[in-house]
């Protein structure tokens, strides 16, 4: 990344400068249910913070949060990310420029489900309410996001969208190593990271240190991802 040891400052934090945090949401992967998620949840989460750092750094503050949906990647992205069963934070990414973007959370809110299949409804699923002989039920559709089509209808044309709303990514890489890690975080923003968790369950507080877990001679078995900010 650029940045010798001496250049790295011993603390740094995206979620606490000058008293303020450069960090979007935690999330729960196992809500309304359980499911390995976490592949998905950490590679946007860490894209999320970024854009939330690039916006306040050109001073574009409006319109909160960009929230990003794993739902979709749930949907659509299991050959190249995974599942509910497990996954690759790289194969989120690898989507992300394979399909033009991921759609943001108001586009396929959260499941926890990989059974739903990749159709346009979702993908970029908008509901309404439907009121008939004194009951009230939800009527959703799919919406078009074919390249081309200019604004965005509801097949009956009373519903009109003036685009697709979702993040793109220019380009995604690898980073590995104490030093390069942190140089990375301190220059471009939070990575997504891959652990071994089930040593995570004795953790009491300070700096955890795998080794006082297991032996050097010891297979990591990298089973859930995180943001590290």
């Amino acid at each position: 990344p650029g940045l010798s040891d001496s250049d790295i400052p011993s603390k740094f934090e995206w979620n606490h400068i000058n008293d303020k945090s450069f960090v979007t949401r935690a999330f729960n992967q196992n809500s309304p249910q359980y499911c390995g998620s976490g592949w998905a949840v950490a590679a946007l989460g860490a894209w999320q913070d970024r854009i939330k750092i690039a916006k306040a750094a050109e001073a574009e503050a409006s319109g909160g949060d960009v929230e990003l949906s794993p739902q979709v990647l749930l949907n659509c992205g299991d050959k190249v990310g995974g599942t509910c069963s497990g996954g690759y934070p790289a194969g989120a990414y690898l989507y992300a420029l394979e399909r033009d973007g991921v759609e943001y959370e108001s586009c396929q809110q959260y499941q926890a489900d990989d059974t739903r299949g990749c159709e346009k409804i979702n993908q970029w699923r908008r509901c309404t309410l439907n009121s008939s002989a004194g009951s009230t039920s939800s009527v959703c559709w799919g919406v078009d996001s074919e390249v081309g089509y200019g604004p965005y209808r509801h097949w009956s044309g009373n519903l009109v969208s003036t685009g697709k709303p979702k993040a793109t990514l220019k380009s995604w890489g690898f980073v590995s190593g104490a030093s390069d890690m942190q140089a990375e975080i301190l220059l471009r923003g939070p990575i997504a990271c891959l652990v071994e968790s089930e040593p995570l369950r004795a953790y009491k507080g300070g700096v955890f240190k795998y080794h006082e877990f297991s032996g050097d001679d010891h297979k990591h078995d990298y089973d859930h991802a995180l943001v590290v900010t």
